[in-house]
């Protein structure tokens, strides 16, 4: 008896909790057709677990009879079972239409015919009698006694398989629920909209679970549960499927509810909480220390009473924000994204991640089907940033739009476009908007001054934008408007300074690479320098040694000036050190370099390089010349070389094949290895210090002369020639001499 008063007791509580989350989410929004649906498919939950826990007290009654007819509620109790096709229709509806409800809107009609049926038999069967009547017609017509008795015989046989398999055809829309979840789950593109299904289809999934196994598995089985265990599952089934929403709505703002209404919904489980504690614990403790001490549980409870009064609130506050924390930490929450955008409004200076930032978190949390930022520039505005737009070439067609957009107006919708222009241009204006998927036009106002737009799309479950969306929206665009305006002036500002830091920092990678010292030997005789054109430069020069006493000496000319030219350069420093590591040879790691520039740069990035290996122990050189300008190599007599065999400048082909070419360096041979900035350094009347004047300068320069000397000869030479305070591009230049 106790037992079937608790099972009532908590079916009745929990009935009527389903049923009021029902009602709030139809008052919420009761123009929402899926706000309609769920709260209906609720209140058929909550009416099933009601007429189970009245079935638990009745059961509790005599066997004669009571208030209430036991026959008449457990028909009646088959209407709670409109339950599974309003899921269908629900599940057809989330989040968005099934296309077989847009193309027949009406065809939902369909899903409630089988239910409607089967409440219709089951009660006519209850109103007319056994055998649907057919009981009294015997006797009055006796000679049609053979044809009423089939007749009797067949209904009855048919009436009782409807009952015992009809369960089957809810087991069935149950199925076929989690399948349009499932779907629905795969095609959704929001992770808040993921987050959702995946929580009701959860929750629903064990409702079939335990739906299962009250009623269709024991039939087919052949087994009968007890009747308390059956309904106890059941009504288990609704409240868990049910519970799924409720935790949607609290933890994912399922539906758009509102946070009042959340809130609401938490404070109710508090309570519930609490009461249960008291329920549970302190009334067993209350008749224990009764029946212990024979005090009077009346003074007890008046005890009880008082100090409740006293710690209730606090209790109920702390259960509150544990709650709170535990269901309410999302970060898509519309509190969090305030205080997690303002922060970044104030702390983020680059409006494209701004941009970003504010886009993406707006279409998770506001769950849209895309959002864009545009920006003021100029007379007109560009897209900035645009997070999951369907067609942002449409969005950018219609951005001239935006120009005529009223100016008194704090927010349009795309419905009001029309209507707010009131002329064929401005709608023809606003048509790539629509195709776009824009439905709503927030402009972005800071003293009076229009910094630029926010565009959203659709809400991606259909529903309409709330009054907490538009609020969010608002106060966001204050902060927006600021933050854009405070970006941009930043971004002027440290323009300039910005470029010049960075240069600075790449003018001490490039000289961190560049040798600064070169070996000392005794069959060679090494120096260079690097004269860059600006703060850094893309010329490049080293000296690698290896074993045996050879080392390689790299000349290369990347194509561009500035950062971007020192960035391949480092690289390809990084490459020639890793080749000669693994001793490849000349051919081979012009080669391979070659392939990395290729894969590595745009199609207008290139270099020249000249890479040779010194073997002094024969006296030979290995070259390859990568379309680089040729090192002269000017012999003991005076007589040059131009070193200009290898293959094409590296970066243009992939798949370019390098030439490997030996000369002999003999004692005092000197090498001449330099970029076109020496060559093609300018005097005031446009010629060019040139080839030719370089190669008669070094001849003219004493055999003995070491290669620090030679070095410093020309480049003043050069300097003189130009006649220019700041050179037109990078000048570098490495000499070998052999001793």
């Amino acid at each position: 008896m106790s037992y079937q008063l608790f099972l009532a007791t908590v079916s009745l509580t929990v009935g009527g909790l389903i049923i009021l989350l029902g009602l709030i989410i139809l008052r919420e929004s009761p123009r929402q057709r899926l706000n309609r649906v769920t709260s209906v498919m609720l209140f058929f939950a909550g009416l099933g677990a009601i007429l189970g826990g009245l079935g638990f007290l009745l059961a509790g009654t005599r066997p004669g009879g009571s208030v209430l007819s036991v026959n008449l509620l457990q028909n009646f109790a088959y209407t709670w079972e409109f339950f599974f096709p309003t899921l269908l229709l629900f599940a057809a509806l989330y989040p968005t239409t099934l296309p077989l409800l847009r193309r027949w809107p009406h065809s939902w009609l369909l899903i409630f015919v089988p239910h409607g049926v089967h409440v219709v038999v089951v009660l006519s069967e209850s109103v007319l009698g056994p055998n649907f009547g057919l009981q009294a017609v015997r006797s009055e017509a006796s000679y049609f006694s053979s044809l009423v008795k089939l007749a009797r015989v067949t209904l009855s046989l048919a009436y009782r398989t409807h009952r015992s398999l009809f369960s089957f055809v809810n087991l069935a829309y149950v199925i076929a629920s989690l399948v349009l979840f499932a779907r629905s789950y795969r095609r959704a593109l929001g992770p808040k909209i993921r987050q959702q299904l995946r929580v009701i289809f959860a929750g629903m999934g064990v409702c079939v679970v335990l739906y299962s196994a009250s009623f269709p598995i024991p039939t087919i089985l052949g087994a009968d549960l007890p009747g308390a265990l059956s309904t106890t599952l059941l009504v288990s089934a609704l409240v868990l499927g049910c519970g799924s929403i409720a935790y949607a709505i609290v933890r994912h703002r399922f539906l758009d509810t509102k946070l009042i209404v959340r809130r609401s919904i938490l404070y109710a489980l508090a309570t519930a909480l609490v009461v249960g504690v008291y329920l549970l614990v302190v009334r067993r403790f209350d008749r224990f220390l009764a029946s212990a001490s024979g005090l009077d549980v009346v003074l007890l409870d008046t005890v009880f009473l008082v100090l409740a009064l006293i710690i209730y609130q606090p209790i109920l506050a702390k259960t509150e924000e544990i709650l709170e924390r535990m269901f309410m930490r999302d970060r898509t929450d519309y509190r969090n994204v305030v205080l997690h955008l303002s922060e970044e409004v104030t702390s983020m200076l680059d409006v494209a991640a701004l941009g970003e930032g504010l886009c993406r978190t707006l279409t998770e949390s506001m769950v849209v089907n895309g959002a864009a930022l545009v920006v003021a520039e100029g007379p007109g505005y560009r897209l900035e940033a645009a997070h999951e737009v369907p067609a942002t070439e449409a969005l950018r067609a219609g951005l001239p739009f935006l120009r005529r957009f009223p100016p008194e107006a704090p927010m349009l919708a795309f419905e009001e476009i029309h209507d707010a222009l009131g002329d064929g241009a401005g709608a023809r204006l606003a048509s790539p908007l629509h195709d776009a998927g824009i439905r709503l036009i927030l402009p972005l106002r800071h003293r009076g001054e229009c910094m630029g737009f926010l565009l959203l799309g659709d809400k991606a479950a259909g529903t309409r934008f709330t009054t907490e969306d538009l609020s969010l929206l608002r106060t966001l665009a204050n902060q927006v408007a600021v933050g854009v305006r405070n970006a941009s002036l930043y971004r002027t500002a440290l323009e300039k300074s910005r470029l010049e830091e960075d240069l600075e920092i790449a003018r001490r990678i490039q000289r961190s690479y560049l040798p600064a010292e070169f070996p000392v030997r005794a069959d060679f005789d090494i120096h260079g320098t690097n004269v860059p054109s600006k703060q850094v430069g893309g010329d490049y020069y080293d000296v690698i040694p290896m074993a045996r006493e050879r080392f390689f000496v790299a000349m290369a000319d990347v194509s561009g000036k500035g950062v971007p030219a020192s960035l391949l350069s480092a690289m390809l420093h990084a490459s020639l050190h890793a080749y000669v590591a693994e001793g490849y040879g000349v051919a081979e790691i012009q080669s391979r370099v070659n392939r990395r520039v290729h894969e590595s740069t745009s199609a207008d990035q290139f270099i020249t390089g000249f890479l040779g290996l010194f073997e002094p122990e024969s006296r030979i050189v290995r070259y390859s010349n990568a379309g680089h300008n040729p090192p002269f190599l000017i012999r003991s007599d005076g007589t040059s070389e131009a070193l200009s065999a290898g293959g094409l400048i590296l970066g243009v082909d992939p798949d370019a094949a390098y030439e490997e070419v030996r000369v002999d360096m003999n004692a005092g041979d000197r090498l001449i290895l330099y970029t076109d900035g020496i060559t093609e350094a300018l005097r005031c009347d446009g010629e060019q210090f040139g080839e030719e004047r370089l190669l008669a300068l070094v001849r003219g320069l004493p055999p003995r002369m070491p290669s620090e000397a030679i070095v410093r000869e020309i480049i003043g030479a050069v300097e003189r020639f130009a006649d220019a305070d700041e050179a037109s591009d990078d000048r570098t230049l490495l000499v070998v001499r052999a001793l």
